[in-house]
């Protein structure tokens, strides 16, 4: 059972910030790479990869992390985590092999997958779990934009080397925040529950969310607005990355919001009806009303993700592998729907692809507020 902390927002402040702050050099790679992969001797096909490969590790690695967080403690291994972060960071700077290259991402993976989770269960611990959440999710979202917008005027008058081992001494603030955590006690998380466990309706429903606007709609964005109004590209890819910046300001702003709202109207509420908004962007997109589409699956998108892991927990004794089975269904629809979109880039009628993807999601949909409604009653009767 995990010990809960006093009301203060105090480590949920302090894990958000670790994580915002371990994360700068992989933000900063996703805008680098693509730039600068010439130079750096490696072709379009290892950018793919390399900017991928971190998510496919977290796929296999998340239960594991799980088990350790609970085995040798949550601080601990947090800790552990952000010191191989920054040299993953440091890594960045100095590697030209490509292997190399994959074992830093590889690293990455894992310190990620392992942050996240430190994160959540800390942020978990305030009696006012959603708008803990989040605003976790906020502070997290904030390292991000930070090293979007110093990053290229860093490497614009420094060299690589020079650029990343200053990314990575930000980042050992981190371990001085981590240090001032407190280490909490949970159940340990038994072998057997390392296995992933099959999707509930909720978790099915995320992972279908992703895999449409996390995974197909941010690469397929600047296409759909191609396809959709008679412009220059470079004038789609200003749009592009207008629409990108605003599911960023979105989590920002929007999951602290969010999670005020699940405080005050229960976190399963709060996630149907986020979800029920996405769908109609969704929808919006299938039937040519896309910029509007965009803007409100982005939205509901953001106020979604916030509360999810609240909305999967089912038990306090199961937290951890509820928390770490709903991360791992998000990053298998990430990453697949990162992988169709890609695949799909240069096909016609792109809308197409959006009004089949709505038959599975609303089918998620409905099977979610079904299934709502009965644990309502049941509860209720109780």
């Amino acid at each position: 059972m995990l010990v809960v902390l006093n009301a203060t927002l105090k480590y949920s402040l302090l894990s958000s910030s670790v994580l915002a702050l371990a994360g700068l050099g992989d933000s900063f790679l996703y805008i680098y790479l693509p730039a600068n992969y010439k130079s750096l001797g490696l072709s379009v096909f290892w950018v793919g990869i390399l900017l991928s490969v971190n998510r496919f590790t977290r796929l296999l690695l998340n239960s594991r992390v799980a088990y350790h967080l609970s085995k040798h403690g949550i601080k601990t291994i947090t800790v552990a985590t952000i010191v191989m972060a920054i040299l993953t960071t440091l890594i960045y700077g100095f590697v030209n092999s490509i292997f190399l290259w994959l074992i830093a991402r590889v690293l990455w993976g894992i310190s990620f997958s392992t942050l996240r989770l430190s994160n959540i269960i800390y942020a978990l611990q305030h009696n006012k779990q959603g708008f803990s959440l989040g605003l976790s999710k906020s502070i997290t979202e904030i390292g991000s934009v930070l090293v979007l917008l110093i990053g290229p005027v860093l490497i614009l008058h420094f060299e690589r080397s020079l650029t990343f081992i200053f990314l990575a001494s930000l980042s050992a603030i981190g371990l001085l925040l981590a240090l001032a955590l407190p280490q909490l006690k949970i159940k340990p998380v038994a072998r057997k529950e390392l296995i992933l466990s099959f999707p509930s309706a909720l978790n099915i429903l995320v992972l279908l969310n992703t895999f449409v606007v996390e995974g197909m709609l941010v690469v397929l964005t600047g296409r759909l607005i191609y396809d959709g109004i008679n412009i220059s590209a470079l004038q789609v890819l200003t749009i592009a990355g207008f629409y990108l910046a605003y599911r960023r300001i979105c989590l920002i702003f929007f999951s602290p919001l969010s999670g005020w709202m699940a405080d005050k109207f229960g976190f399963q509420s709060l996630f149907n009806y986020t979800a029920l908004f996405l769908v109609i962007g969704i929808a919006l997109i299938a039937f040519g009303v896309t910029l509007p589409g965009i803007i409100i699956a982005f939205t509901f998108s953001a106020m979604n993700a916030s509360v999810a892991p609240g909305s999967a927990l089912t038990q306090p004794a199961s937290m951890v592998k509820d928390i770490s089975d709903n991360a791992t269904w998000r990053d298998i629809g990430a990453a697949f729907g990162t992988l169709t979109g890609s695949l799909l880039l240069n096909i016609s009628y792109l809308h197409i692809v959006f009004m089949v993807s709505l038959i599975p999601i609303s089918i998620g949909l409905f099977v979610q507020f079904n299934n709502s409604k009965k644990k309502t009653i049941y509860n209720g009767i109780s």
